[in-house]
């Protein structure tokens, strides 16, 4: 999507890109739905993350193009019972608006293809799916996530091993465990001692993201031009 976007930009105005056709059973790549300009303000992008509050609405409105990470407010949204980083998300968004944002999105990640990125892109040249997790701090995945009807779109640990890497409870809570398997990478947690300084900090001993435990939950279907 970003080089798609990079390479829109720099078309002379009036002029078109031909997208190339995409595989079977993928959706098609597309352009920007705005007319491409030759004002070098409007031609950047910027990717913006603060962890500890928001980003400058008006530095992110002095760019064509802003994108905000999903870790933006981490330290808010994951102290908050729920997690809300999906509503922060859209609250930035909406404050780089009417700073005079031209072009705001919000990289919702809302599946994560956890491979390191010469793998992921032998892994689309070869359209091999690679895993995709759902982050259950948007709230529009965890209601997934604890709707049983929705079960069978997540990748479940293996009923007869209870030996398993990856934990099935919660570090904070042992009673508060999952059929479905997770990890915690870039996951908030509770601090303990061992660690003190997660990658976002639940507060009051909890971190609440539904009836999960706080983690990376697999999908079971797959994105090959996400």
């Amino acid at each position: 999507m970003l080089s798609q976007l990079l390479f829109a930009s720099s078309l002379a105005p009036g002029a078109s890109a031909v997208a190339p056709a995409a595989p079977t059973g993928t959706l098609p790549p597309t352009n920007p739905n705005w007319t491409p300009t030759y004002r070098l303000s409007e031609s950047t992008i910027t990717m913006e993350c603060n962890g500890s509050g928001w980003s400058s609405p008006e530095r992110g409105a002095a760019f064509g193009i802003v994108s905000y990470d999903w870790s933006n407010a981490k330290v808010q949204w994951a102290a908050a019972k729920p997690m809300d980083c999906e509503k922060r998300l859209q609250s930035q968004a909406r404050m780089t608006k009417a700073a005079g944002g031209k072009h705001v999105f919000v990289y919702r990640n809302v599946v994560k293809v956890p491979l390191p990125l010469p793998v992921l892109l032998l892994a689309l040249q070869v359209l091999t799916p690679p895993p995709l997790q759902a982050l259950p701090w948007f709230a529009s995945v965890r209601e997934k996530l604890d709707d049983p009807a929705y079960s069978g779109w997540f990748l479940k640990f293996d009923p007869n091993n209870h030996n398993t890497t990856m934990k099935r409870c919660a570090a904070e809570n042992k009673t508060k465990c999952s059929v479905f398997y997770h990890d915690q990478e870039q996951t908030p947690a509770v601090p303990v001692p061992g660690q003190p300084g997660p990658d976002g900090s639940c507060t009051d001993d909890v971190c609440d993201v539904g009836t999960q435990p706080c983690g990376e939950v697999s999908f079971l279907f797959w994105c090959c031009r996400c």
